[in-house]
């Protein structure tokens, strides 16, 4: 996967939350941390790809847990990663 193709994809999956949680009345402050966490943790899971022998994957579930959970999440895929 490109690097832009992988950024395309997190942009999207923080818009269509973005939306999601505005069709629920969810307050401004709480989308803007998701939406925080969710950059925050793209950016590590792409830079932590830029290491040689890390494959980690960069899809919809991972860049909802790091939305939902940042960092941990991020070290948490990164374990699961050598493991499998």
């Amino acid at each position: 996967m490109q690097w832009w193709e992988s950024a395309l994809l997190i942009i999207g999956i923080v818009l269509v939350l973005f939306v999601i949680l505005k069709l629920f009345k969810v307050s401004f402050k709480i989308i803007w941390k998701l939406i925080v966490n969710a950059l925050v943790g793209g950016i590590v899971l792409w830079l932590l790809n830029l290491i040689p022998g890390v494959d980690m994957p960069i899809n919809w579930l991972t860049t909802i847990l790091t939305g939902l959970f940042g960092i941990p999440a991020v070290i948490v895929i990164f374990i699961v990663s050598f493991i499998r």
